[in-house]
């Protein structure tokens, strides 16, 4: 689905760029809000005229900016250099002016220009800054068609659950930058009952499925300057996947709501936990020789081993470039499409008691 075409673009929005160029870097916007509202639009897309209409001006809106940024990088070379002026002086060029469609470049010998589109070029996180920023100015506080804010964050959608009662020390607490194995749970006999450790080693380790299923978790990283997408996958064995699908369809009324948590205790992670702000620093060979976990909408995760549902399958892992010839509507619809049980990480927690993540969709 296109969010705004081209017509739109042009006629409505007053657009410069070609076809071509809007076909590209409006697929680009799009992939860009869809990460910033958790992919509300591909379920819920708005009905009102209004609302429908800021959708597409953000489309729209960010594909321009995101035109401008790869403009200036694509002439970052040939903006190196000097300019001869008349008094015999040379100084420095300095891009001042890009226009759509047919190309044009000025330069300014001052050496002084700076705007924010050139600063979101040379930064990812002054770039990320003001993509987010578009997307907030035109939809912040614009409603999807379930009546739900796009730019809302919080979980589940579109609706929420009772909340599950836990004894005390299973409330969640703030995720470590790298754990590196299970705690010793002697060091919480001061403050929890030996009630409440028999009751959590029996619900986490001996009740239900176990500790027997697999996922695969990927991590998105976004190159804020080429505007290109990379996967990384990881595969963890051993851990209890708790899919309660018909539970959340009576809650919410939705034919394809779910409820999936995925359990990880840390003895069964297959390489380091890195904190997002950290994994994003990294370097892409660092990147693929850990993982992350963030409820930001960048990840997801497939179940490919689950008896109870029959599933035994490979999926790709490792270092995954996004491509629109081989991945069509992006890398997370491929996954889901071609073998289902994918879902988008919405909610990380970190538990002591028994070390472990929970990561999952409510």
């Amino acid at each position: 689905m296109q969010y705004a075409d081209y017509e739109y673009y042009q006629t409505e929005y007053g657009g410069k760029m070609s076809v071509d160029d809007y076909k590209r870097f409006g697929r680009r916007a799009e992939r860009r809000i869809d990460g910033i509202t958790g992919n509300k639009l591909q379920f819920a897309f708005p009905t009102n005229e209004r609302d429908v209409e800021a959708v597409k001006d953000c489309v729209c809106e960010l594909a321009d900016f995101l035109y401008q940024i790869d403009s200036y990088s694509a002439a970052a070379m040939e903006s190196m250099g000097t300019v001869a002026q008349a008094d015999g002086t040379v100084k420095g060029k300095v891009i001042t002016s890009i226009s759509s469609g047919s190309e044009s470049i000025g330069y300014s010998a001052s050496g002084s220009v700076s705007t924010a589109t050139m600063e979101a070029a040379k930064d990812k996180k002054v770039s990320d800054t003001m993509v987010y920023g578009i997307v907030r100015d035109f939809l912040g506080g614009v409603p999807d068609s379930n009546g739900v804010n796009f730019l809302y964050a919080g979980i589940p959608y579109p609706v929420r659950n009772a909340p599950i009662s836990r004894p005390p020390e299973e409330k969640p607490v703030e995720r470590p930058e790298e754990p590196t194995g299970p705690q010793d749970p002697d060091k919480n006999k001061d403050t929890v009952s030996k009630s409440y450790l028999e009751t959590d080693a029996k619900n986490t380790d001996d009740s239900g499925i176990g500790y027997v299923d697999s996922v695969v978790v990927y991590n998105r990283y976004i190159n804020g300057l080429m505007e290109t997408e990379t996967y990384f996958g990881t595969r963890f064995d051993n851990v209890r996947v708790e899919l309660t699908q018909g539970a959340n369809q009576k809650a919410s009324g939705m034919e394809n709501a779910s409820v999936c948590v995925v359990k990880i205790k840390n003895a069964n992670f297959p390489k380091p936990y890195k904190a997002p702000e950290i994994w994003n620093d990294l370097t892409t060979e660092e990147m693929l020789e850990s993982f992350t976990l963030d409820a930001e909408g960048k990840n997801f995760f497939v179940i490919i081993k689950k008896a109870e549902l029959g599933i035994d399958i490979d999926v790709p892992v490792g270092r995954i470039e996004q491509d629109e010839t081989k991945y069509p509507g992006g890398f997370f619809e491929y996954i889901k499409t071609k073998y289902g049980y994918a879902f988008s990480v919405d909610t990380v927690d970190v538990y002591t008691l028994i070390p472990r993540f929970e990561i999952g969709r409510r």
